[in-house]
């Protein structure tokens, strides 16, 4: 079960980083000013790197045991008494995803306003 259920994750990541790479490079074309590519990039960095975070930290979850022998415990995080960990991961992947689409939709509108109006 584990193995499926990683699998599972990898391949959520793998959809999710590619969607937001097409997006990226989709607005990244449709603009030409080098300052609202640069701001666009950075953004996308930054989307990237929330989105590979919460992808870690679900992988290193479900091998606890494996991943304390050889963290000395200082850095060990505390574990939280919400045992849901799968009910919890969806809730911060889902509203990750809300973010994004947000992001997508302020960027076409903002997209089509500047057609309209350029």
């Amino acid at each position: 079960m584990f193995k499926t259920s990683v699998d599972h994750i990898k391949e959520m990541m793998r959809e999710i980083m590619l969607s937001i790479m097409q997006c990226e490079d989709e607005l990244l074309a449709s603009f030409t000013s080098n300052e609202q590519r640069a701001a666009i990039a950075r953004s996308f960095e930054d989307l990237r790197e929330r989105v590979t975070m919460v992808y870690v930290r679900t992988l290193r979850r479900g091998r606890q045991g494996a991943f304390y022998e050889y963290l000395p415990s200082i850095f060990r995080p505390k574990i939280s008494d919400y045992d849901d960990k799968v009910k919890r991961w969806m809730k911060h992947l889902d509203s990750l995803l809300e973010r994004y689409s947000e992001v997508v939709k302020r960027f076409r509108e903002q997209m089509e306003t500047g057609k309209e109006t350029g």
